[in-house]
C-alpha cells in the first residue's frame, strides 16, 4: 500500500500446497484444503493507525471472495496482543483453534473468516 507516493504498508498470502514450513501454515494445511493465508500484515510506523490496515483485509476479502472459502490467520493470545485480536474480531473472524510457537514461549489463537461465495 502506498500513501501519496510513500510506501506504507503490505501484506503476505500464501494458498494451500506450498512448500511453507510454517507451524501456523502447516495447522491449517492440515485441516483445509481450500484457503488463503495471510501470512502478515506490517504497516510502518509513520502510518499507523489511518485504516490501511483494515484497507488490506477489505482487499483481500475482495480479491478471494468467491476464489475460496476462507481467509485465515494467527494473533497472539501469549504475550497478549489484544489491540490485534479486537480488530480481527470487528471484522469477523474466529478463533478455530490455538497453538504454542516459538518453543512454547508463545501462544497464538488460530483464525478463520470466511468468504463470500461470490464477489
Amino acid at each position: 500500500a502506498e500513501v501519496d507516493g510513500e510506501f506504507a504498508a503490505f501484506c503476505w498470502v500464501i494458498g494451500p500446497d506450498q512448500p511453507y514450513a510454517s507451524l501456523n501454515y502447516v495447522w491449517f494445511s492440515e485441516r483445509y484444503d481450500r484457503f488463503v493465508y495471510l501470512d502478515r500484515i506490517a504497516v510502518s510506523p509513520a502510518f499507523r493507525r489511518l485504516g490501511i490496515g483494515r484497507g488490506l483485509y477489505a482487499a483481500l476479502v475482495s480479491r478471494f471472495a468467491g476464489v475460496v472459502p476462507v481467509l485465515l490467520c494467527e494473533v497472539n493470545v501469549r504475550p497478549l496482543n489484544e489491540a490485534s485480536l479486537r480488530l480481527h474480531e470487528s471484522l469477523g473472524f474466529r478463533e478455530v483453534g490455538q497453538q504454542d510457537t516459538d518453543g512454547g514461549t508463545k501462544t497464538v489463537s488460530l483464525l478463520e473468516l470466511a468468504l463470500p461465495l461470490s464477489p
